[in-house]
């Protein structure tokens, strides 16, 4: 009889071609039917391998915009606007899913009955997955079935998978950390994904600065003052670059400027750490240059939110977790003196500063903030909320999805008081239980490495302004280095880490 390793194998690879000529010849189409046999092989692979799906997952992650909108017909330039296929637009939004879901249900399957250690957080996710339902059935399926529109239970499971998707990665992280090899794998498979998409972007901008890619330059109203597909140039999607008139909004790897300035931040606490962690004196080097990779990516990008967090991120994170004055006084003063130079000596940067502070003038994020929970307050705040997914920018091609630009009030909105609560309270919950497990960590290392992790979990918590929770990567990272955090003190158990 033949290895178990060749049956899975050969099983695979069969149930892929199959399903590659069937729909070759069905539909006679070419990208579509090949993707989705890679979906298949990908699902097959992550529920046998759940380990590896995980990674694949996330290495998949910062190239799925680039990806999206890489595949010919996803969507269609016209004068002045960009139609999206709709049948492609939802399978790339799921593409990713291929990899986690299977490796979910397999670790459920794997470590059922060991979701008890951390019960309150157990408790309120349940009650939350109650509460979206509730809103779900009440709310979405009762519309659906009154006004006669299936787009309402589409918007609803496009919403459901939004909010509730990846909270699971708190206990996958968990029980797929084992060892301080495996963490330092994580680190440094992050570290390598940054630095490529740092390069790819910086690639893009020299591209449009040099003329290769024209971006929004030459397009017509309102193209052309602001970020779009029909200036996408190299990688990632929606592109804004517009010199003569000051406009600059990369997209980096991601679908847009958004996601792409919340996965610098992200990035910002992620690159710092392995500077922290790492015992091998090359990855601290090569930490440190993704840290200078990061800062200037956040400059040439021209996301105000980026530019303005990420400096700011670098130096509480030296002043939070160096406790030796004679290394504190050089990092602080190399960020110091980096950000000085920087924006008193070139014209890039002076630019972007200067806009920033014409936004702030224009409209502070206090009062849009202020603003957008008057709005919420003004009749459009219920026990189960306006429908789930409702304020959700992944089901916007549906039609009748408000714009909410503040998180909290997108969620209070979306699933109500009820169900707005519970999520706030997981939020906290999860921040408390990370903290103490940061305050029971001994090694210097691991705790230097917790709090620098730990602070992106309270921006995230007590940030109002857009919703990187609810998008790419944020709402991957928050909950994985959540779990991550929780298993530093068993990872500690083992040999503290070398000096």
């Amino acid at each position: 009889m033949k290895n178990s390793k060749e049956v899975f194998w050969s099983i695979t690879g069969f149930v892929s071609l199959v399903l590659l000529v069937s729909l070759l010849l069905l539909t006679g189409v070419k990208s579509i039917p090949i993707l989705l046999s890679l979906g298949v092989f990908a699902l097959i692979i992550s529920f046998r391998y759940p380990r590896l799906g995980f990674v694949l997952f996330l290495c998949y992650l910062p190239w799925a915009g680039t990806l999206i909108y890489s595949v010919g017909g996803m969507f269609v330039s016209t004068y002045g606007e960009v139609s999206i296929s709709g049948f492609y637009y939802f399978l790339f939004q799921l593409s990713k899913d291929f990899f986690y879901f299977p490796a979910l249900a397999s670790t459920l399957l794997l470590f059922r009955g060991q979701f008890q250690k951390y019960t309150s957080l157990s408790y309120l996710f349940l009650g939350l997955s109650v509460c979206c339902l509730l809103t779900f059935l009440g709310v979405n399926v009762n519309q659906g079935l009154l006004n006669g529109q299936s787009e309402y239970l589409a918007i609803g499971i496009i919403g459901l998978k939004t909010i509730l998707g990846y909270i699971p990665l708190v206990f996958c992280a968990y029980f797929w950390l084992r060892t301080k090899e495996d963490l330092f794998f994580l680190m440094r498979m992050f570290t390598v994904l940054i630095i490529l998409a740092c390069l790819l972007c910086f690639i893009q901008y020299f591209l449009l600065n040099s003329g290769v890619c024209l971006g929004s330059v030459n397009l017509p109203e309102p193209a052309s003052t602001r970020a779009s597909l029909q200036a996408r140039c190299f990688v990632g999607g929606s592109l804004l670059y517009n010199p003569g008139q000051e406009l600059l909004r990369l997209p980096g790897t991601f679908a847009s400027p958004w996601h792409w300035a919340w996965f610098l931040i992200s990035s910002a606490f992620l690159s710092y750490g392995i500077i922290l962690i790492d015992p091998a004196l090359h990855w601290r080097i090569i930490g440190t240059f993704t840290v200078l990779l990061v800062f200037m990516t956040s400059v040439i990008s021209g996301q105000r939110t980026s530019l303005l967090l990420v400096p700011i991120i670098f130096i509480v994170l030296v002043i939070i977790t160096e406790r030796k004055v004679n290394q504190l006084i050089p990092k602080l003063g190399l960020i110091i003196c980096l950000s000085v130079i920087s924006f008193s000596n070139f014209d890039i940067f002076q630019e972007r500063l200067q806009n920033l502070a014409n936004r702030w003038n224009y409209s502070s994020p206090i009062d849009f903030v202020s603003g957008q929970f008057a709005w919420l307050l003004n009749g459009r705040l219920s026990l189960l909320g306006e429908g789930i997914g409702k304020a959700t920018s992944g089901s916007r091609l549906l039609g009748g999805v408000e714009l909410i630009e503040t998180f909290h009030v997108k969620v209070l909105y979306e699933i109500g008081i009820l169900g707005g609560l519970t999520y706030f309270a997981l939020m906290c919950v999860l921040l408390i239980v990370t903290f103490k497990a940061y305050q029971s960590l001994k090694d210097p290392k691991l705790r230097q490495l917790s709090l620098c992790l730990w602070s992106f979990l309270l921006l995230i918590n007590i940030n109002p302004y857009y919703y990187p929770l609810a998008v790419d990567p944020v709402n991957v990272y928050y909950w994985l280095i959540g779990g991550l955090i929780l298993k530093l003190p068993e990872i500690e158990s083992t040999k503290k880490i070398s000096e």
